[in-house]
């Protein structure tokens, strides 16, 4: 998960967006890693389950607390190619 996010941090301008993590029975120090981003300014927010309760209700989480128009659904394993700013979203 922390590459993924930390692709989508240095790729993308977040000025006007918004990324949402699903943390699904996560035991690897992602909380803490996030609190961290969030302590810094990122806009990320996260709405954890403690237990794993698959990949539809964890993407369903996210598409309900989203403030967008648009929504993009990553899985944990993504990592963006390099890239100036935006491309993967435009």
């Amino acid at each position: 998960m922390i590459p993924c996010v930390e692709s989508i941090i240095k790729y993308t301008d977040l000025l006007n967006k918004e990324i949402i993590v699903i943390p699904n029975g996560c035991t690897d120090g992602t909380i803490d890693y996030l609190n961290d981003l969030i302590s810094q300014g990122y806009p990320i927010r996260y709405f954890e389950y403690t237990k794993a309760q698959g990949f539809p209700k964890a993407y369903n989480r996210g598409i309900e607390e989203a403030f967008g128009e648009y929504i993009i659904l990553l899985n944990n394993d993504t990592i963006l190619l390099p890239q100036e700013k935006d491309t993967w979203i435009n």
